[in-house]
């Protein structure tokens, strides 16, 4: 045999193989957009390369026919399955619907069905013989007119992918993706290049299935490693690019696959070509913390910037999450400004902590000495006392944010009884109850597991909870608190809900209700810092709270606690 027999016969197998495994990888990967009809393409290039290697090795005329027929499934397969690749990778799968599929389909079936009963009509070959070179022996064609019809379909498939994809993403060629670009190019026109030159008789062998094999290697390699089409439509590139804040657009496997101008100045002192990197090469932690607001810290030759990162799902036309967007806002500035506010809030606060200490308990000594006073000036110093009393509330309640905020209040988990904590919480609260008749629910099961947090903290929180309820809830209502096991996560966390009848929150601060200072405009008071108490307290054992209003009336405030560890349970 041949050198170049054997050496063609040795890159059919080796065709064959690659394109197996890249059928199997591409399936392993179906979420990427395109990796299905990937796939099937590879496979189609397989049975074509197979079908094609034993057409080459055998030697009676009948052997080689029925190896050339069998090698048309792959043919007629393969540029239908390329031109639905390349419309559901650039973002058009919609246009695969199933009346165009079926048409597309018509022609590839026909050829199948006419290359198998060709011996009654010859419309693919009109003749075929057999000759013996130096090469081995080979076949002698002459075409049918259907072989044209099939090769004029299967042209023009691979040129409408072509033209479609690179009108589709002719900005990019001279941009941002220049490898992928460059795997693209060399993908689609390698196949032409060597189906043309077999048809003029410029080669001695067929390679065009060798040309598709080598094709989608570069296309695994690139495009579906790095896929230009989880990148955002063209037609918005130029926009996004303006944006002054950052934007970077991650496929399903966090991989960053397009970045704006400013984006790109943002990342560079950390790697200055984020497209191909994994997010975590950027930031470590936010794997953790996809699906929440987040900041990103960056050191800018002596100076740091602080960027709020706004994260949103990517969804294509079918609604199938595709990847994500962040958004890199900088609020460097603002972050200074809080710091500075923060400070001088707490350096006034505690400044003034210690003088209405002092008045606090000169008029507690007072009490004693207007015993024989007048009604009105006894009423008077109740009143001046009562007032002070709140005020040092406030300044410690702002103080004990200020210190959670900054991290410097200590917490101290222990194993929690809920029921004990609970009731203990509802006595004391049950005067201010009683004098608007309103029923108190304990709902808590005195099963449940224990918590492990910090004892003082968490019963501050409810007392806030249900002291918000008992103050909203008109005249004989009904306010209700509950616990159940939420074995949903991992681990396992208790969930407690406070809820009332009273009349809901408002829509304006609903979004707001966990901030500083926020209060409705229901003319009952408060300092809007009960509920941002509880929500950093919770914030620092790692848990979550929430509030909404429910259907039939009311609201609901609901958190986590984790659980009390077995070690811990057992030493008790």
């Amino acid at each position: 045999m041949h050198w170049y027999t054997t050496l063609y016969i040795i890159l059919l197998l080796v065709a064959a193989g690659v394109s197996i495994a890249l059928a199997h990888y591409a399936w392993k990967h179906r979420p990427i957009v395109g990796a299905t009809l990937f796939s099937i393409l590879m496979l189609a290039i397989a049975q074509w390369s197979l079908a094609h290697f034993g057409e080459a090795i055998s030697q009676p005329l009948p052997a080689k026919m029925a190896w050339s027929k069998f090698q048309y499934i792959g043919i007629a397969i393969a540029p239908v399955a390329w031109l639905a690749f390349t419309f559901e990778y650039t973002g058009r799968g919609n246009w695969l619907i199933r009346r165009r599929l079926f048409w597309l389909s018509l022609i590839p079936t026909t050829t199948i069905l006419l290359v198998f009963t060709n011996d009654w009509h010859h419309l693919v070959w009109r003749e075929v013989s057999l000759v013996t070179t130096e090469l081995g022996s080979q076949l002698v064609v002459q075409w049918g007119n259907w072989f044209w019809v099939h090769t004029i379909f299967s042209y023009g498939c691979l040129l409408i992918a072509t033209i479609h994809l690179f009108t589709s993403w002719r900005y990019e060629i001279a941009a941002l993706y220049r490898r992928q670009t460059a795997a693209l190019l060399f993908s689609h026109l390698l196949p032409w290049l060597a189906n043309i030159s077999y048809l003029f008789k410029l080669t001695r062998a067929d390679l065009t299935p060798i040309s598709f094999s080598l094709s989608g290697l570069a296309l695994a390699r690139y495009a579906l490693r790095f896929p230009l089409l989880d990148a955002p439509p063209i037609s918005h590139k130029l926009v996004v690019d303006s944006i002054s804040d950052g934007v970077l657009v991650l496929d399903k496997q966090n991989y960053i696959v397009d970045v704006n101008s400013a984006g790109q100045q943002i990342l560079a002192p950390i790697h200055p070509h984020p497209i191909g990197e994994h997010i975590t090469t950027y930031w470590p932690d936010l794997a953790e913390s996809l699906k929440l607001p987040a900041e990103l810290v960056v050191q800018h030759d002596e100076t740091t910037r602080t960027y709020e990162v706004n994260i949103s799902p990517l969804y294509d036309w079918r609604k199938r999450p595709r990847g994500r967007i962040l958004v890199l806002h900088d609020i460097t500035e603002r972050k200074l400004q809080e710091a500075l506010r923060d400070d001088l809030t707490r350096t006034m606060v505690h400044d003034l902590r210690a003088p209405i200490s002092n008045s606090l308990f000169a008029l507690e000594m007072l009490k004693g000495d207007l015993a024989n006073s007048s009604p009105d000036s006894k009423l008077l110093l109740e009143m001046t006392f009562a007032n002070t009393e709140k005020t040092l509330q406030l300044v410690n309640r702002i103080l004990d944010i200020s210190r959670l905020e900054s991290g410097e209040m200590p917490i101290t988990a222990v194993s929690i009884y809920l029921p004990d904590l609970v009731m203990r919480v509802l006595e004391s609260l049950k005067p201010r109850a009683l004098e608007k008749e309103l029923l108190l629910i304990n709902e808590i099961d005195a099963s449940l597991p224990p918590a492990w947090a910090d004892a003082e903290l968490i019963e501050r929180v409810l007392q806030n909870l249900l002291d918000n309820s008992i103050k909203f809830t008109p005249h004989g209502g009904t306010i209700r608190i509950s616990a159940v096991l939420d074995d949903t996560t991992t681990p396992h966390r208790l969930l407690i809900t406070v809820s009332d009848t009273g009349p809901g929150i408002p829509a304006d601060i609903e979004a707001r209700i966990f901030d500083k200072f926020v209060v409705g405009n229901h003319g009952l008071g408060g300092s809007g810092l009960g509920l941002a108490f509880c929500q950093m307290a919770l914030a620092a054992h790692d848990q979550e709270i929430w509030a909404e209003n429910l259907p039939e009336r009311g609201a609901a405030f609901s958190f986590t606690l984790p659980l009390a560890p077995v070690s811990q349970l057992e030493s008790a």
